[in-house]
């Protein structure tokens, strides 16, 4: 049996609202009730069993998806900087540094 961690209420509400699901759309893929997605949320009861894996697995793969986007924008603002500082630098040759 695979170990599943314990999530929140409030990262099972993130979770499902960054997957633009409806407590009821969670509930139908989860094959539980939208009740019992509410109490999740509420922190009431905790997911247990199929429910509880299926939860971490997704997270897990969300995780993933958003250190792959972070890290994608982190490229993307360290070549933009390093384009600024070439440009800078053949500034600085072409006409010398303004005082």
């Amino acid at each position: 049996m695979i170990h599943a961690p314990r999530l929140t209420g409030r990262r099972i509400r993130e979770l499902r609202t960054k997957l633009g699901l409806s407590q009821a759309e969670l509930a139908a893929h989860l094959h539980t009730s939208p009740l019992t997605i509410l109490r999740w949320e509420n922190d009431h009861i905790r997911p247990e069993g199929p429910g509880a894996s299926l939860l971490a697995a997704m997270d897990a793969r969300l995780r993933e998806r958003e250190q792959r986007e972070s890290a994608e924008k982190l490229k993307q603002v360290l070549g933009a900087a390093a384009a600024t500082l070439v440009l800078a630098t053949l500034l600085e040759a072409l006409f010398g540094k303004s005082r």
